[in-house]
């Protein structure tokens, strides 16, 4: 072997010819949210490789049940799988019957149930159950050894999107800790009602006093004082006029109360879930592909854009493999996130006008560059693109394709600079959480508030021992022909001619194919091309290539981890001479 020609992987035009040179104690599933919650089908659209992809990176957040009391076994059995108590007594009785555990008869006592009342108060025509910021903060930090210090926290505010057909509504307060991405979020107050809140004041008022207490008297937890602040509050579209009282005849919102809280600037209106992925991207396919079929509007989708989605593989880290765009009533959020970021260039090509397909590449150019810290001196360019694209949106679609979601792109590049990354404040941090409160609330009987509230403080004593470690080195692993190396958290190489795809720091594209441990130092190998091109102008500058298949390699090299820059995704290009188009995978880009 031999390491990378420093000549190898020149980036060229294509038009040029190439010259001869954590701990989530509520959730463990990996369920989507998007206006409807949950992804039970999912596992459908896996093959047998998926699975076992799939069930290797979320191995590290299975539960180690090895180092977990019996009685801490079922007590997770029954609240991960919101099992009923007579199915708990049952299970309970066979144990007790057919082994030696010495377990409790119960339900309640393996539940840890809280016997004093629930602190439930009337707000109008509903329930309030305010669980409070300080038990929230204080349960989750005492479960680390490290925490972090200031504390900044998100809350996000919402209207719980239940699927039956009651008149009951749901509205959450969830927090989640800032750049503790491993963290959960958790719930701070639920209220239940057949109506909306009787007013922002009523539902944020106990929220906020306690805000204003712990900015004064801090919060302390076994003798250490932490500064706790709030950075920024995540909503949709009506949650957000409703606790900003937008509407309102009863005065101001309370949240003006929340010291160095900025209710203009530190309100989230451009959010990724929202307005972005569920949003502009299924407005947009809403305009090109929408229309009405006898009565009723139907997707009307051209032949090419299914052959080309029916080819493409993501990568294991995406956590999915994109439905059909047959079944594009059925898209969650994150299938619109994948295709927007990893696949739309090469699907869309040829298929819309040359006008509408530029303008279309703004939107995508600005969205990649906004979605990643590591293109941070791209960010200024990013906000160009994203004020002609809203700027000319009319003039290509018509004034009444304007809507509130496009228009609100424009303040995507401030909130960049406020608070970083798109990822970086996005409901996709808090949708686990609503998920689990959906599945509760949805089989809850009237006492639903009082039910999702006792069931929360049972997880909260629950005792759960993982598997996963804090990552230390590279790992490689192999079985058969098969080799896994984890690079670092959150990236797996695996040459499966899927997840085999890299960029290193000198912007080569690489095909892994093994890897070998030297001296306690793993060492990389595979091949690479001799040439790579540019997708569009620029494109090098957000990491976007093309390459042809008869350009890769047959010698291999060797890499080290630390010359590994981000993971690739592979596109397959039939529109092009160029076979594939790479596209960075935006979680492995740090």
């Amino acid at each position: 072997s031999s390491s990378p020609p420093q000549s190898s992987n020149a980036v060229q035009n294509q038009n040029e010819s190439p010259s001869s040179s954590d701990l989530d104690i509520l959730f463990q599933d990996t369920q989507d949210y998007e206006m409807d919650l949950g992804d039970s089908d999912n596992s459908a659209l896996l093959d047998e490789s998926d699975e076992e992809m799939s069930s290797d990176t979320e191995e590290d957040d299975e539960p180690d049940f090895a180092r977990m009391s019996n009685e801490d076994c079922v007590r997770y059995w029954a609240l991960a799988g919101n099992e009923s108590n007579a199915s708990i007594k049952m299970i309970l009785r066979i144990l007790r019957a057919k082994t030696n555990f010495n377990l409790p008869t119960d339900p309640r006592k393996i539940l840890r149930t809280q016997r004093h009342p629930m602190r439930i108060h009337q707000l109008g025509n509903g329930k309030l159950w305010y669980h409070g910021i300080r038990r929230c903060l204080t349960v989750e930090l005492r479960k680390h050894k490290t925490c972090p210090q200031p504390l900044l926290f998100d809350l996000s505010m919402n209207r719980l999107p239940l699927r039956n057909r009651s008149k009951r509504q749901f509205w959450s307060i969830l927090l989640k800790i800032v750049d503790q991405p491993n963290w959960p979020a958790m719930v701070v107050a639920i209220y239940s009602g057949t109506a909306t809140p009787v007013s922002s004041e009523a539902f944020l008022r106990p929220m906020v006093d306690e805000i204003k207490e712990l900015y004064v008297a801090k919060l302390i937890i076994d003798r250490t004082r932490f500064v706790v602040s709030l950075r920024a509050i995540i909503a949709d579209m009506p949650a957000r006029a409703f606790i900003e009282a937008v509407d309102s005849q009863a005065g101001t919102s309370p949240l003006i109360d929340i010291p160095n809280f900025d209710l203009y600037k530190d309100v989230i209106t451009v959010d990724g879930l929202y307005q972005v992925d569920t949003g502009v991207t299924i407005e947009l396919f809403e305009i090109w592909f929408r229309d009405v079929v006898g009565k009723e509007e139907a997707w009307i989708l051209p032949a090419e854009i299914l052959n080309r989605l029916e080819q493409q593989k993501f990568p294991v880290e995406t956590k999915q493999k994109l439905r059909s765009f047959e079944d594009l009533s059925l898209w969650k959020s994150t299938d619109w996130q994948t295709f927007l970021l990893y696949a739309s260039p090469v699907v869309l090509k040829g298929l819309l006008t040359e006008e509408k397909y530029k303008h279309f590449m703004l939107y995508f150019c600005a969205i990649t560059i906004l979605s990643s810290k590591q293109h941070k001196h791209l960010w200024e360019k990013a906000n160009q693109k994203l004020r002609e694209f809203v700027g000319t949106f009319a003039k290509i679609y018509g004034t009444n394709a304007v809507t509130s979601n496009v228009h609100s792109l424009i303040n995507l590049y401030k909130q960049a600079v406020r608070f970083g990354c798109i990822g970086d404040y996005s409901s996709y941090s808090f949708v686990k959480k609503l998920d689990f409160l959906n599945n509760y609330l949805q089989s809850a009987n009237y006492r639903g508030l009082e039910q999702a509230g006792r069931r929360i403080q049972e997880f909260e004593s629950l005792n759960v021992n993982y598997k996963r470690q804090p990552f230390s080195e590279p790992v490689c692993k192999g079985k058969g022909q098969t080799v896994t190396l984890h690079v670092r958290q959150g990236f797996m190489l695996r040459n499966d001619n899927v997840n085999d795809w890299l960029i290193t720091q000198e912007n080569e594209v690489f095909k892994f194919v093994s890897a070998r441990n030297c001296n306690g130092q793993v060492k990389i190998r595979g091949k690479l091309f001799s040439h790579i091109y540019e997708v569009f102008d620029s494109s090098s500058e957000i990491l976007i290539f093309s390459a042809k298949m008869s350009e890769l390699s047959s010698e291999e090299y060797e890499l080290k981890c630390s010359d590994v820059k981000c993971k690739l995704v592979k596109v397959i290009d039939d529109t092009e001479e160029q076979n594939f188009v790479f596209f960075p995978l935006l979680s492995t880009l740090l």
